[in-house]
């Protein structure tokens, strides 16, 4: 284990780094240490509009972003509000 990866961030970094082959979608409520963290990586990254009623990420609005374009993203970032 890295010992400087006792952070979220820096574990995130970390593995943002690793697989940065594409874009990663956050949650628009997310954390704003999160985005700061795919800046310093330099890695890729979209917003998406939240569910009003969960405050997660609009599931319906996920599925058909990645359908269109599959091959343009590499991951999403999911918080359970």
């Amino acid at each position: 284990m890295n010992l400087g990866a006792h952070r979220a961030s820096s574990l995130l970094y970390n593995f943002i780094k690793a697989y940065n082959r594409g874009v990663y979608i956050l949650p628009a409520n997310v954390c704003p240490i999160v985005p700061l963290t795919f800046v310093k990586a330099d890695v890729p990254f979209e917003f998406m509009d939240i569910h009003p009623l969960s405050l997660c990420i609009d599931e319906k609005t996920l599925i058909k972003t990645v359908e269109k374009t599959p091959e343009q993203y590499e991951g999403v970032v999911f918080v359970r509000t």
